[in-house]
């Protein structure tokens, strides 16, 4: 099996990671639960099978300029309306796909991919991308069947709020680098 990880395997990098003015301007990088800490809200520790990276190594998708994960799931505007009002759907799941930024570039992993190990949910997370290593941002990502590439920061374990002033910053500068990666999308940040 191929290393995803350009970190650990530079002759596999395979878009420009961002410059190192971009990453001051992500922020510093957190790691998993730091902002929810950070704003007094308590999250448990990180669940070994959450911070598992090797089992899911093969389907984390290094995005290339332009290029879309193998097999892309699309959304349409009728679902995306639907999962806007209720949020915790298999619909959600079957068509979200989480992304984290770290020093190398964006990462995605489809969120429909089951994590065998997480007997409760069921459910990949951020830190299957990570494996609990610290990020600059993490969230959601749907590829539109219009063209559109929707994006936001929901994330428990590395999100920040857009809605707080001092990450509004952070916020615009990763959604910058992203539409650099997926030029041929229109970007739409949501909220």
């Amino acid at each position: 099996m191929a290393c995803q990880f350009s970190r650990y395997c530079p002759h596999l990098r395979r878009m420009a990671a961002p410059s190192e003015f971009q990453r001051s301007q992500f922020g510093p990088k957190v790691f998993p639960f730091d902002r929810k800490k950070a704003h007094g809200r308590h999250h448990g520790p990180l669940k070994p099978f959450h911070a598992d990276r090797e089992t899911f190594a093969s389907l984390i998708y290094d995005a290339q300029n332009n290029g879309l994960p193998p097999d892309c799931k699309r959304v349409d505007l009728t679902e995306l309306s639907d999962i806007k009002e209720n949020r915790d759907t298999e619909l959600k799941r079957q068509r979200c796909y989480l992304w984290v930024l770290d020093d190398d570039g964006v990462k995605i992993l489809w969120e429909g991919i089951r994590n065998p190990r997480d007997l409760l949910e069921g459910r990949v997370k951020h830190t299957n991308i990570t494996g609990g290593d610290a990020v600059y941002l993490g969230g959601e990502m749907y590829f539109g069947d219009d063209g559109c590439l929707y994006i936001n920061t929901f994330s428990d374990r590395y999100a920040g709020s857009p809605k707080d002033f001092s990450f509004e910053n952070e916020w615009q500068a990763a959604a910058a680098y992203i539409q650099e990666v997926f030029v041929k999308f229109q970007l739409i940040m949501l909220s």
